[in-house]
């Protein structure tokens, strides 16, 4: 008999994929923050008297508020990958077109599965099918897409071990010191 407890420990380690998928949930703010980062651009930096702030100090301190404003808006959805099998049927299960089937039809039943497949990744918060298409309905679509895409992207597509450059150079730096 082979010894297999070295698959054993290969086993044991093995854990499903998580992503975590942040959206700002007040695009409102983003559009008012690139605003005014454009007016930064061309403000005066310096101020027109003693007793007045510089226009572009006035300005990056209106985006370091609405910043904080949109991470208080923003939410963490926490997405899980199935295991390869049982994801495979759920694939497997996703609507094809029919041929009498017109393609707002069939554009309502996609949206439908894909909310519900959204639906099922979610780990935090939880979610029903029906929430996820409520939600759909009030994002943009690039918000959209970054929450389903990553649903079906854990699942379908392999994740490369991360790695940071920020990260790596404050270690290089902390390191020299």
């Amino acid at each position: 008999m082979s010894d297999t407890s070295q698959f054993d420990a290969i086993l044991a380690q093995a854990k499903l994929p998580e992503r975590t998928v942040p959206l700002c949930l007040r695009e409102d703010l983003v559009a008012e923050y690139e605003r005014l980062d454009n007016e930064l651009l061309g403000a005066p930096r310096t101020a027109s008297s003693l007793g007045e702030v510089a226009p572009a100090t006035v300005i990056a301190r209106r985006m370091e508020e609405l910043r904080k404003e949109m991470l208080a808006h923003q939410v963490q959805f926490l997405l899980r990958a199935w295991p390869a099998r049982r994801f495979t049927v759920l694939r497997d299960a996703m609507p094809k077109k029919a041929d009498d089937q017109s393609d707002d039809e069939f554009a309502d039943v996609w949206h439908a599965a894909v909310c519900d497949l959204v639906s099922k990744m979610l780990v935090e918060p939880k979610a029903t099918a029906e929430q996820v298409a409520e939600l759909a309905d009030r994002l943009a679509e690039s918000q959209w897409l970054a929450l389903s895409n990553a649903a079906w992207d854990i699942n379908a597509r392999g994740q490369a071990i991360p790695f940071s450059v920020a990260a790596s150079a404050i270690l290089g730096s902390a390191e020299t010191k």
